[in-house]
Protein backbone atom coordinates (compact mmCIF):
# COMPACT_ATOMS: atom_id res chain seq x y z
CA UNK A 1 0.00 0.00 0.00
CA UNK A 2 2.84 2.34 0.63
CA UNK A 3 3.86 2.18 -2.89
CA UNK A 4 0.90 3.08 -4.31
CA UNK A 5 0.62 6.07 -1.61
CA UNK A 6 3.18 7.87 -3.55
CA UNK A 7 3.26 8.64 -6.64
CA UNK A 8 5.56 10.89 -8.65
CA UNK A 9 4.76 12.22 -11.74
CA UNK A 10 7.30 11.21 -13.72
CA UNK A 11 7.25 9.43 -17.55
CA UNK A 12 7.39 6.05 -15.48
CA UNK A 13 4.73 7.00 -13.10
CA UNK A 14 1.38 5.70 -15.02
CA UNK A 15 2.85 2.22 -15.61
CA UNK A 16 4.57 2.05 -11.85
CA UNK A 17 1.40 2.29 -10.10
CA UNK A 18 -0.51 -0.03 -12.33
CA UNK A 19 2.28 -2.64 -11.37
CA UNK A 20 2.01 -1.51 -8.01
CA UNK A 21 -1.80 -2.21 -7.69
CA UNK A 22 -1.51 -5.06 -9.29
CA UNK A 23 0.90 -6.54 -6.44
CA UNK A 24 -1.71 -4.57 -4.24
CA UNK A 25 -4.50 -6.42 -5.66
CA UNK A 26 -2.73 -9.93 -5.58
CA UNK A 27 -1.04 -9.35 -1.84
CA UNK A 28 -4.96 -8.51 -0.43
CA UNK A 29 -6.46 -11.56 -2.42
CA UNK A 30 -3.44 -13.74 -0.02
CA UNK A 31 -4.61 -11.80 2.64
CA UNK A 32 -8.28 -13.12 1.93
CA UNK A 33 -7.21 -16.38 2.19
CA UNK A 34 -4.57 -16.34 5.07
CA UNK A 35 -7.93 -14.35 7.01
CA UNK A 36 -9.56 -17.43 6.81
CA UNK A 37 -13.13 -15.35 6.66
CA UNK A 38 -12.08 -12.68 9.07
CA UNK A 39 -12.45 -9.44 7.55
CA UNK A 40 -14.51 -9.87 4.80
CA UNK A 41 -16.63 -7.33 4.34
CA UNK A 42 -13.59 -4.52 4.67
CA UNK A 43 -11.47 -7.00 2.23
CA UNK A 44 -14.26 -7.15 0.09
CA UNK A 45 -14.43 -3.24 0.08
CA UNK A 46 -10.81 -2.84 -0.87
CA UNK A 47 -10.99 -5.51 -3.02
CA UNK A 48 -13.93 -3.74 -5.03
CA UNK A 49 -11.40 -0.31 -4.55
CA UNK A 50 -8.27 -1.31 -6.04
CA UNK A 51 -10.79 -3.30 -8.92
CA UNK A 52 -12.19 0.18 -10.03
CA UNK A 53 -9.03 1.87 -9.35
CA UNK A 54 -7.45 -0.62 -11.67
CA UNK A 55 -9.77 0.06 -14.11
CA UNK A 56 -9.67 3.93 -14.06
CA UNK A 57 -5.94 3.06 -15.09
CA UNK A 58 -6.56 0.93 -17.74
CA UNK A 59 -9.13 3.15 -19.15
CA UNK A 60 -6.69 6.55 -18.16
CA UNK A 61 -6.41 7.59 -22.05
CA UNK A 62 -10.43 7.91 -22.00
CA UNK A 63 -10.72 10.64 -20.03
CA UNK A 64 -11.17 13.67 -21.65
CA UNK A 65 -7.95 15.79 -19.99
CA UNK A 66 -4.90 15.24 -18.17
CA UNK A 67 -6.48 17.11 -15.44
CA UNK A 68 -9.91 15.11 -15.21
CA UNK A 69 -7.42 11.99 -15.42
CA UNK A 70 -5.36 12.78 -12.87
CA UNK A 71 -8.70 13.83 -10.87
CA UNK A 72 -10.15 10.35 -11.67
CA UNK A 73 -6.93 8.56 -10.48
CA UNK A 74 -6.47 10.61 -7.08
CA UNK A 75 -9.96 9.94 -6.54
CA UNK A 76 -9.70 6.33 -6.37
CA UNK A 77 -6.32 6.15 -4.38
CA UNK A 78 -8.15 8.47 -2.01
CA UNK A 79 -11.15 5.74 -1.97
CA UNK A 80 -8.02 2.42 -1.71
CA UNK A 81 -6.98 4.11 1.04
CA UNK A 82 -9.77 4.71 3.08
CA UNK A 83 -10.67 0.70 2.50
CA UNK A 84 -6.98 -0.07 3.65
CA UNK A 85 -7.64 1.64 6.82
CA UNK A 86 -10.73 0.79 7.51
CA UNK A 87 -9.12 -3.17 7.13
CA UNK A 88 -6.19 -1.90 9.44
CA UNK A 89 -8.51 -0.43 12.05
CA UNK A 90 -10.49 -4.07 12.15
CA UNK A 91 -7.62 -6.26 12.07
CA UNK A 92 -5.59 -4.14 14.87
CA UNK A 93 -9.23 -5.45 17.03
CA UNK A 94 -7.59 -8.83 16.92
CA UNK A 95 -4.39 -8.04 16.56
CA UNK A 96 -3.03 -5.09 18.18
CA UNK A 97 0.19 -4.71 16.71
CA UNK A 98 -1.18 -4.11 13.06
CA UNK A 99 -1.40 -0.50 12.17
CA UNK A 100 -4.10 1.79 11.15
CA UNK A 101 -2.29 3.50 8.46
CA UNK A 102 -2.02 1.99 4.78
CA UNK A 103 1.31 3.42 4.64
CA UNK A 104 3.45 1.56 7.57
Amino acid sequence: MAQVGHLSANAGALDKLKTDVAQVRADVARLRTDAKGEWTAQIDELSSALATLQMTLKNISSQPSPTAAAKAVSTQLAAVTTKASDLLRKASERCPSASASPSA
